[in-house]
């Protein structure tokens, strides 16, 4: 009798039928909308072999009497879907223990969940969508182990979901979308591994991260946990949802970037992460995914928005609000361009690796050239102080006295030569003091160590055939050339001596030597 226009009320005589099994009214306008609209149930009680009673689809009202339990223990469809039925589910209903599809969905069912319904072992549909039930899921649902649809959505149902949950193994689609359900999303739920069609937890009040067992769902279809209080980052055990055909997490506080196990959704056709906290850069490999649709709008994205795949579709993705570091992409996305930034290959000429050592070289270099500069001063002090030394014990007496007084150090002069320097016969105030003057190769190294020693030795030594120093005598020019040191005293008799003059380069003349220098004392 289903899909007629069939109305008013349904006679109470049709329970003289014994030998009923199936009973199906649906699709007609039977009921009219009364309290006792539903009265004609108790008269089925004399149909013991009544199997499926369908009466979805009508204007029955009124609400379920409790004699619905005295139906046939037979009885495995009851299905009232689609009226106006009110009031609560009885509690009585757990003594049908063999239905395995229960419906009465979109009414307006008050009151809650009764806990008997635990008993309904052999029950494998639970419709109660779109009522006003509230209260808690009762935890003896998880006894219906092979339960296989679970629809529970738009509803008031309140508290968390019950663990037990979990036990139902074989459950192939389960939806609490739209209530008032708080807590963390039990992980013994969301890891149900036989949900194939789909899961739906939207509109919610739920908290927490989402767990890791996600990535269980290896052949769910589709995905939505929108509209919820979820926070953390995106688990990438999500990748492992490879079947996932529609993804949608948008409306929670979840940050984090994209992560890149994503790339694993080979079938995902819509994805929507809108209305979250997340950030980071705009993944390309989302363009390069068989999406249909990408909602990335109202969150924290920065960089370069990709180019690729339906990135270049403007009508089939979202990044508007929020997003506002975001740079590039197609024109149509009025986006600032981005900055210009070095391609991967001439990203650096050289390996992080070298980054040290070209750091700590300029400071080696550095120091060596502080070293170099403090050296070279110090030696330059040495000269000076040597200088100064020479000035301080002998008398002084011109070059000029000197370059006359050795005939311009002609070789007619010269007495003898040594490793260090030249000797030579010199007079001084014409012809009344004869001296030997020796000119010291400072060139030669060791030749002031030399000088300095032997000075020494002959200021304080005595002997008839050791006669003593006069004066020394150093010029200082603008090059090594110019630079040589004189030492004379006085000459024996017989043309013997053991006195130092020291000096560069007795050719001074030659090496353009200034010859005014000091006077005698």
């Amino acid at each position: 009798m289903h899909r007629n226009n069939f109305t008013g009320p349904i006679p109470t005589n049709l329970g003289n039928l014994r030998d009923l099994e199936f009973l199906r009214l649906n699709g007609n306008q039977f009921g009219l909308s009364k309290l006792n609209d539903l009265s004609f149930i108790g008269s089925l009680n004399n149909c013991s072999n009544l199997r499926k009673l369908i009466f979805s689809e009508n204007q029955f009202g009124g609400v379920l009497p409790g004699s619905i339990a005295n139906l046939s223990s037979k009885l495995d469809t009851l299905w009232l879907g689609s009226n106006k039925i009110s009031g609560s589910i009885p509690q009585e209903i757990g003594n049908l223990n063999n239905l395995y599809v229960l419906a009465i969905d979109h009414n307006m069912i008050s009151g809650s969940i009764p806990e008997s319904i635990g008993k309904l072992s052999k029950l494998q549909k639970l419709q109660i969508v779109i009522n006003n039930i509230s209260g808690k899921i009762p935890p003896s649902i998880g006894n219906i182990t092979g339960l296989s649809l679970v629809d529970a959505a738009d509803n008031m149902l309140e508290g968390s979901i019950p663990a037990e949950l979990g036990n139902c193994t074989k459950l192939q689609a389960l939806d609490l979308g739209s209530n008032r359900l708080t807590g963390v999303i039990p992980k013994q739920v969301i890891g149900i591994s036989s949900l194939t069609l789909h899961l739906y937890l939207d509109l919610n009040e739920f908290t927490g991260s989402l767990p890791s067992q996600v990535g269980n769902l290896k052949n769910l279809g589709v995905l939505s946990i929108s509209g919820n209080k979820l926070t953390g980052e995106l688990p990438s055990a999500l990748g492992d949802c490879q079947v996932l055909e529609y993804l949608d997490l948008h409306g929670n506080l979840l940050d984090g970037a994209i992560p890149s196990s994503l790339d694993q959704l080979k079938g995902i056709q819509q994805l929507d992460l809108s209305q979250n906290n997340l950030s980071g850069q705009i993944p390309e490999f989302l363009g390069k995914l068989p999406l249909m649709r990408l909602n990335l709008s109202h969150n924290m994205f920065e960089g370069e928005v990709p180019k690729v795949g339906m990135f270049n579709n403007i009508s089939a993705f979202s990044v508007v609000g929020k997003n506002m570091k975001l740079c590039g992409g197609i024109q149509p996305l009025h986006l600032p361009a981005c900055p210009i930034k070095f391609s991967k290959k001439n990203k650096r000429p050289f390996p992080d690796k070298m980054i040290p050592l070209l750091i700590i070289l300029p400071i080696v270099l550095l120091l060596a050239c502080l070293f170099l500069i403090f050296y070279r001063l110090k030696k330059s002090q040495q000269r000076t102080s040597s200088a100064s030394l020479l000035e301080n014990q002998y008398p002084k007496i011109t070059y000029a006295e000197l370059f006359h007084a050795t005939n311009e150090f002609s070789p007619s002069n010269l007495i003898g030569e040594g490793r260090y320097g030249s000797v030579f016969k010199g007079s001084l105030n014409f012809g009344e003091h004869i001296v030997a003057v020796k000119v010291l190769k400072l060139q030669e190294h060791g030749a002031n160590k030399s000088f300095l020693a032997e000075c020494d030795v002959l200021r304080i030594l005595r002997h008839r055939n050791l006669v003593m120093i006069i004066t020394a005598l150093l010029k200082l020019g603008l090059s090594k050339a110019k630079n040589f040191m004189l030492w004379f005293s006085n000459l024996l008799a017989n043309g013997m001596f053991r006195q130092l003059v020291v000096a560069s380069n007795f050719q001074a003349k030659r090496a353009g030597v200034e010859l005014e220098t000091w006077s005698r004392d």
